[in-house]
Order: structure tokens, then sequence, then C-alpha cells
């Protein structure tokens, strides 16, 4: 049979090759959304790999199972509509529905989502809150509700190409979709070149997170191997067979590539290398065939054959980098209109261009990177200018796209207005980082005062909401000196104030003292303003870490005062979280809680979640300090449960971070302590990465991980007088703990510091300076230290170090007495950890009053709760303590076998002695124990194939799954009798060696 005309001047494969096994799962995906089971699903491969190949043949399976398909694209274009795709897609669908019962069906979300799509407006606005975080996570599931409607009732499939390409914003929103699919009967396909990812990529910590997600699934598409190339050939011309020479040569020289292969072969028939006859389709030699050695080559070649219409009408959309229409393609090509559809039909026929809903689009991205580098600059200005123009007259044209125009036409004075429009536009929507590179492509073509400090103050604002602190300092310190001298004074000051919040993130207080000073000075001459108010809030969170709380309390009372004659809100909501932090610091430990209480209820109630997120934050700190730890758990519950997710990246997990370690879960702490720290220095907020990372060095010192502790250390630079307690106790903890008594002792000099820390760090770090110099036996020292602290109101850390002093002057019974009274307020509060210390030490007092049966019980107390807590040099203390009264800790293997023997008998089982042995906490119940060992067991006949896995293959169907007697297990495994017991023995052996090791940390 011959093949169609198209066939011998395309040489396009008509059917898809070699992914029947990605198609499968995709398929599969398609399914379960259709039960209301999303997934999202991530196809990455090189350019031309076939990634939109086989995602329209998903498609198309969709389409036949009455599915709703929505299809949109991301641009190459430098700047861009933030939420492109999604747009895209969702007009698409729009343009069919009734758009008037989708606004009903979306009720009260209908709002947000006017700015992106117009056509649909609500009869009744709703108020919203003011809170750019609350809007943006209304838009965000608004979208999610319109593709839930969309989906309905047969399910969805969103397909979102060339996901590399996109801007923050979109990024952020796909994100947000690909976790509420799960909850969706909507199937969301994503594609990206992977080949474009290197290790700083913006998309690289997406495509991170998503290999870890178990509900997204990411396929990568690989190389056709030969005999894939051979059906790809055959397919193409409809022939039986492919010559291995010829096969070879096309693999080797497109390297597998699917879009390589049709245009080498097109580009082969175009030369005349590959041609029809009457027998069908035949080729030259090998030895005189021409295939081009890159695609770029191939696709040159053919454009150098094209008329210069055709190839004007190339270039023209690659300079325009979207699909576009017969009307627009003519109006830029200003040619009759007979000869650009014909320009089109031959580019259609020569596979350069395709067509889809009346669209022309190239075919691939490939074809129009080669056309738009082979344009030299000249010409490429001069075809932005001719859209630019074009697009002016267009009634509903994007600014963001004429802005993108005129910019690589270098039309400054034309694009300013249409940026700061466009900028305003992007920053509607929360597209802040889009909105900031517009402003930062201005600033250097504007050079009137005004004109470029109202560009410099949006400028910060928007890389403020990105958290790029860093950035946003450095133009604020190069632009504000040339702002005052062109006398703008007072958007200077107003310019300096922004500058002292970066600095909040990023440089000394003394830097952001001088900042908000000089601000104040020019402020209060033109008398009260809500800037005036957030001078003074800024100078008393200076005086909060600074510790110099009567200042701070004064200058934020007068925050408060200004804020309220000038009835901003916001401003007064954050002066009260000062005067809280500021009076809770200065020992009105209520006062201050109850401010901080005041600023959260009336940010919520205006719907301002980051003032509150950021009240939160501070007020869980006061709470831990204070020993408060359920109520600071309540708060974490409520931040979770009320303040979007994306605000919780830093400040939230910093305090999970606090809120874990003094709860005694080091495991979860670090976590979170890590997390926060990375986000922190990723946005240049080095003094805030600074300080987590203290807290961090102190949990890794807990769990005894010394070396990462030191490292952690070693990098943090300079601290303020805040940092320094938790930076002393950090290295004397390590110095202690890993025998390491010089450097202990050289940090016992901050205790002379003490008496200007917040009294929430005086005994947290005095205490550990006395047990440091009792440790060396400096005993005048150590009460010298511990009489440098009031003694109200007492708290179980000057318990405890009352209890260290008498233990070391032979005061036992006063020993016992405050180390009681200390462990049980740390078993009250919740503190594990510090309950465990307290504990050891009691039990030592209780050895020098005689009571050797208390002491012991004490001490396995104090064991159970520092294995559990993961803390190891605790846990080593108190083994060995344990050790000397007589007491294993470390499992036996008979005391394996009998817990084995008894692991179906949950009555018996629970009374098992090796509860008493691997560091279970006795409120632990025995079928948690019976799953530790089944897991465990598991784990071990899991593993490669050796006697160690045989062994453990023993205990499973012996002891856990319970086959039958010794005889059946060793018939069932193929093993001898003589050879079965080796095995049980071996196995014994290497579950009590595991579960010596073992360690339960448990997290909020």
């Amino acid at each position: 049979m011959a093949p169609p005309e198209e066939a011998i001047q395309q040489a396009l494969c008509p059917v898809l090759i070699g992914r029947t096994e990605e198609l499968r799962i995709l398929e599969a995906g398609l399914a379960a959304a259709r039960q209301h089971r999303g997934r999202t699903f991530v196809l990455g491969g090189e350019a031309g790999i076939g990634k939109t190949r086989l995602a329209s043949e998903v498609r198309d399976r969709a389409a036949k199972a009455q599915m709703t398909c929505l299809w949109g694209s991301c641009s190459q274009a430098e700047l861009t509509l933030p939420y492109l795709p999604i747009v895209q897609a969702m007009n698409a669908y729009l343009a069919k529905a009734d758009v008037d019962v989708v606004a009903q069906r979306l009720g009260s979300l209908v709002d947000g989502l006017s700015r992106l799509f117009p056509q649909l407006r609500a009869a009744a606005p709703t108020e919203l809150g003011d809170d750019p975080a609350d809007r943006k996570l209304r838009l965000f599931e608004a979208v999610a509700g319109l593709l839930s409607i969309a989906a309905s009732p047969s399910g969805a499939l969103l397909v979102i190409e060339d996901l590399h390409w996109a801007d923050s914003a979109t990024r952020e929103l796909v994100e947000y979709l690909g976790r509420r699919s799960a909850a969706l009967p909507v199937m969301v396909l994503i594609t990206y070149r992977s080949d474009e990812l290197h290790r700083r990529h913006p998309l690289q910590p997406l495509v991170e997170q998503w290999r870890r997600d178990a509900d997204t699934a990411i396929l990568q598409l690989p190389a056709l191997g030969l005999g894939q190339v051979a059906a790809m050939v055959q397919a193409i011309f409809e022939t039986s067979s492919v010559h291995d020479e010829f096969r070879n040569l096309l693999s080797g020289r497109s390297s597998g590539n699917p879009f390589v292969i049709e245009e080498m072969l097109k580009d082969a028939i175009d030369r005349g290398d590959i041609y029809r006859t009457a027998a069908g389709w035949e080729r030259r030699p090998i030895s005189e065939f021409r295939l081009p050695r890159r695609v770029r080559d191939a696709i040159i070649g053919r454009l150098e054959q094209l008329s210069p219409l055709y190839n004007d009408l190339l270039r023209v959309g690659a300079v325009l980098g979207r699909p576009a229409d017969f009307d627009v393609l003519a109006k830029l090509l200003q040619q009759p209109d007979v000869a650009v559809q014909d320009a089109l039909a031959g580019c259609v026929q020569q596979q350069l261009l395709v067509v889809e809903d009346g669209l022309y689009a190239f075919r691939h991205a490939l074809t129009r990177e080669v056309v738009y580098d082979d344009l030299v600059p000249p010409e490429r200005k001069r075809l932005h200018l001719r859209i630019a123009r074009i697009l002016a007259k267009e009634p509903d044209a994007d600014p963001v796209e004429q802005c993108n125009h005129l910019f690589g036409a270098g039309e400054w004075s034309a694009a300013v207005p249409l940026a700061m429009e466009a900028a305003e536009h992007c920053a509607t929507l929360f597209a802040h980082a889009e909105a900031a590179a517009l402003y930062e492509r201005l600033l250097p073509h504007v050079t009137e005062p005004e004109k470029r400090a109202e560009i410099l103050w949006l400028l910060a604002q928007r890389l403020h909401d990105t958290g790029e602190w860093a950035r946003s300092g450095r133009y604020l310190e190069s632009e504000i000196p040339a702002l005052e001298q062109a006398g703008e004074v007072g958007k200077a000051a107003r310019l300096r104030l922004a500058l002292a919040r970066t600095y909040s993130h990023t440089e000394s207080l003394r830097l952001r003292s001088a900042e908000i000073e000089r601000a104040i000075e020019v402020l209060e001459a033109e008398g009260p303003s809500g800037d005036l108010a957030e001078a003074y809030r800024l100078l008393a969170g200076i005086d909060l870490v600074e510790f110099r709380n009567t200042d701070g309390i004064r200058a934020a009372k007068r925050a408060v005062e200004i804020a309220t004659e000038v009835g901003d809100a916001d401003r007064l909501i954050e002066a009260y979280h000062y005067l809280g932090g500021n009076l809770y610091t200065a020992g009105m430990a209520d006062e201050g809680l109850a401010y901080f209480d005041r600023a959260i209820q009336e940010a919520m109630a205006l719907r301002r979640f980051s003032l509150a997120a950021e009240a939160m934050g501070n007020e869980i700190e006061c709470l831990l300090w204070e020993f408060r730890f359920s109520q600071a758990a309540a708060r974490i519950d409520q931040w979770k449960e009320t303040i979007p997710g994306s605000l919780r990246p830093r400040g939230f997990r910093w305090r999970l971070g606090l809120l874990n370690w003094r709860l005694g879960a080091l495991e979860a702490s670090v976590a979170s302590y890590m997390a926060a720290a990375t986000s922190y220095r990723e946005r240049g907020a080095s003094r805030l990465a600074a300080e987590v990372e203290l807290w961090l060095a102190a949990a890794l010192a807990d769990l005894g991980r010394f070396q990462e502790c030191r490292s952690v250390l070693a990098r943090v630079p300079g601290v303020t007088r805040q940092q320094r307690a938790v930076q002393a106790w950090a290295r004397m903890r390590l110095d202690l703990d890993s025998g390491k008594l010089d450097g202990a002792l050289s940090e016992t000099a901050v205790a002379s510091e003490a008496s200007e820390f917040a009294r929430r760090d005086r005994r947290f770090v005095t205490e550990i300076v006395v047990e440091v110099l009792l440790a060396a036996g400096k005993m005048a020292e150590a009460r010298a230290v511990a009489d440098l602290i009031d003694s109200q109101p007492v708290d179980p850390y000057q318990m405890r170090m009352e209890g260290r002093i008498a233990l070391a002057i032979d005061d036992a019974e006063r020993a016992r007495v405050r180390l009681t009274a200390a462990a049980a307020f740390w078993k009250e509060a919740g503190g594990r950890l510090e309950e465990a210390r307290t504990r050891r030490l009691l039990s030592h007092a209780l050895q020098r009053l005689g009571d050797q049966e208390s002491a012991t019980e004490e001490m396995r107390n104090a064991y159970y709760g520092a294995v559990r807590c993961g803390a190891g040099a605790e846990t080593h203390l108190a083994r060995e303590a344990l050790t000397g009264l007589g007491v294993h800790t470390e499992p036996t293997a008979e005391q394996v076998k009998s817990a084995l023997e008894l692991l179906h008998e949950p009555a018996a089982f629970g009374k098992s002695a090796l509860m008493d042995t691997i560091g279970l906490s006795r409120d632990i119940e025995a079928s948690r124990l019976g799953d530790v060992l089944a897991e465990v067991i598991r784990d071990l006949s899991n593993g490669p194939l050796s006697e160690a896995s045989e062994a453990g293959r023993v205990l499973l169907d012996y002891y856990v799954n319970r086959v039958g007697s010794h005889e059946v297990v060793a018939e069932r495994l193929h093993l001898s009798k003589r050879t079965f017991y080796r095995r049980l023995d071996r196995g014994l052996a290497i579950l009590t060696e595991r579960l010596s090791q073992l360690s339960m940390p448990t997290a909020i």
C-alpha cells in the first residue's frame, strides 16, 4: 500500500513507540481519577524525547473515557503572565461552559478568581481580609474548586507542559494543585526537561520534593533502543523491515531521540537521500547518506530551502513566543491573506508548525529555539518592536507580554508605565517574584528621583514578600543616599525603614538602629503616621533582643499611641506584639503574654495571618521558657489549623523544633531546625539562620552527635546578646558530654554576663555553668555563680542546680528534696530529657542515703527516658550507672527468645523481661514491642541472600507467622535440621544486637 501524500513530504511517526510501560501507568492514573483518587504524575526527559507525544496520547485516552481534558503550557518568554498554563487550561474549559452556573457553584470562592478569569464575576462580592497570605490561599483554593467543577462528572486530566520554564508563582500553584489532586477526581500530568535542571534550577527543589512524595510519581523517559528506532522508521515509512546498518546510523546520530529522528528523516527526504519509487521507499547507500549531525543542522538546512515569506513567518512566530491565530500572524507579517495562508500551510507540511483549535504553534520548542537563536540582534529588536506595536492596539492585550516585547526592543520609555501596571497586576495575583523582576528591569532606565523612590519602595515590598532580604538591602543601600541628595528626604526616610527591616534579617543591630533613628528624626517632624509607628515598633524590636526592655516598653507604647491615633490596624497589632515581648523579657510574664494574645486575636479577626503567625511564633517561645509546654503545643496546633501553609517554611519549623527540643523529641527537633535554617539561608536571612543553627547545635549536643554539633557552631558567625546564652549552653553541653572539660570551662565566663540576659535565659545558662564547674572540682566558683541569680520564682533549673551543689557538698537529703521537686516539675511539664537528667542525679542522692531500691528505680527511669529521647551522652551515663547498680541494660539472646515465644500471648508478653532492657519506657504497651520485634525480623529477612537473611526468614516463619513446628519451617525453607538450628541461633544473636541499638524518640 502506497503511503499517503502527506507522509511523502513529512516524517512524522503515526504511532507511539517504546512507551508501553509509561502509558500503562498513566492509564491506571486516569482510572483512579475517575474513581475520585487523583494523583500527580511528572514526566521528565530531555528535549524531544517524547513527553508531549505521550501526554497527547494520554489526553486521547482520557477523552475517550469522557473525562474533561485541560491543557496548558509554560512560556519560554523572559516575562510571562503568572499562572499562565493554568489560565490557558481553565480558559479553554470556561469557553465551553456556562460561566453563570460555574460562578454559582463556586460561591464565595469566585471573588478571588475574577483576577485570573474576568468572565467569572460574583453577583455579590464577599468581604475579604487584607492579609496577602489569606487572599493567596483563597485564590489557590478557588482554582482547585474550579478544577473540581471542571472534573464533574467523569473526572479530569490537567496537563501542564514545560514546567522548567515556569515562573515561581506558577510553580507554587502547580505544587498546590498537585497536593490537592489527591482529594479530587483529577489526574495532574506535568512535563519538564530533565536536561535543563542544573543544581540551582528553581524547579529542582520541587522535583526533589516530588521524589519523596508517595502521592506523586515521576517517570523519566529514556532514549529509544535500537529495536524501537527500527520500529519508528517502519511506522513512518510503512515498511516491514529496516536494515541494521541504517538503523544503527540513525540511532547513533540521534541518540535515540524521537524528535531528532523525525527531523533527520525529514531532512533526508528533502535532500533526496530517502525517496519513493513505484516499489516503495528507497534510500541511497549509507556511504552517500548526508544525515545531519545535530537537530539544529537539520532544521537550519530546511529553513534555507524555504521561501523568504515562510522564513519571515517562522521568525515572527519565534519572537512572538506563543501560539497565535491567523489574524495576529497576518498583522505581524503585513502580507496579503492568501500569501499568509499559503505560508502557514507550507510550514505545517514541512512539520515546522502545527495547528490546533485555530492557533498556530511550533511543532516543538526546539524548532522555535533554533529559529530564535538564528536571528541577529537588530532583527530581533525590530520584530519585538513590531509585535509590541500590534499588541498595543489589542483591547485585551496582556501587559506582561507587551512589556516583554518592549524590553526586547529596548523601548524603555514606553515600557515603564506598562511595566508598572504589569507589576501591580502580578502583585495582585501574589506573583511577588515576577513583580520584583519587572521593577528590577525598570530601575536602570528611570532617572527621575521621585519615580525611582516609588519603584524602590515597591521593589523592596515585593522582595520582602519573597524573603529576598539581602537583595532588597543591596538596592536600598545604594539608592537612598542619591535620593536624599536629590531632595527626596521624606521618601528616603520611608526607605530607611524598609532597609532596617532588611537588616533585621541579615545584618547587625547597630546598622539597623542607625537606620531607624535617622528615619525617626525625619518622620517626627512630619507628624503622626503609620511609618512613624512602624519606626518605633522596629526600635522596640531592637531593644527586645538587646534586653533593653525598659526602653523597649517605652518605644512599643509610643508605637501603640501613634498607630491608634492614625487608625493603622496592622501597625497597632505589631506594636502590641513587641510590647508583649518586652514586658515578658523584663519579667512581667503574664502581662507580656496577654499582649501577645491580644495581637493574635486582633490579627485573626482581621485575617492578617502573617501578623498572627509572627506573634504566635514569639509567644510560643515565651510559653516554652515558662515551662507551659502544653499551651505552646496548643498554639502550634492552632498555627497548623488556621495559618496558611505558605507562612510556615521558616518561623513555623523553627518553633516546632524548639517545642520538640523542650519535650525531648530530639531527632524531630533537629529535622525542623535544619529545614528552617536552610530556608533562611536560601533567602539571605543570615542572622535568623544563625539563631536557628544555635538551637540546632544544642539539640545535636543532646543527641550526642558531637562532630555535627562542632561543625554547626564553627560556621555560626558573631551572635547577638540574646543568642549568646544559647551559644554558650551548646558549647558547654558539647564539651562536657564529649569529655573536653577544658573547653567547657573556657565558656563558664558567660556567667558574668548572666545578669544582662533575659530572665528566661539566666537559670538555663547558669545551671550548666555550675555543672561544668562542679565537674572540674571548682566548688567555690560554682557556689558563687549560683548566688548570682535571684531566688524568685524558683524553677526546675534552679532546683536542679541547688541539688547538684548539695550532692557536691555531700548534703544528700537536701539534694534528694530539691531533685525530687525538680523531677516532678519536669514530668508535669512534659520535658522528658530534663526529667531523665534530673532522675539520674536523684538516683545518686538516694544511693548516698542508702536507699538502693529507690536509687535503682530512679536510674532505670533516667535510662528509659534518655533512650526514648535519643540522648546519646545521657543514655551512656545512665547505662553505666545501672551497671554499677548491678542492672543489665543490654538484652540477652535468652530474653529475646523468651519474648518471641510469648509474642502471640499479649498478657504474658507484656511482662517480658525484654521490656526492661531495650529502652522502651513502661508506658509503651506490649503490642508496640511486638510490632518492633516483627519489624526488625522482617527487615532482616528482606536483606540480600545470605546467612543473615536466611536466619531472618527462620525467625519470621517460626515466631512471627507461626507457620508450624521446627520441622515444618525447616522443610519449608529447604534446611536440614542442623542448619535450621544454626540459623535460629544466628537470628536470635542478630536480633539481640539490633535491639541493643534501638531507640524510640517521639515527636509532636
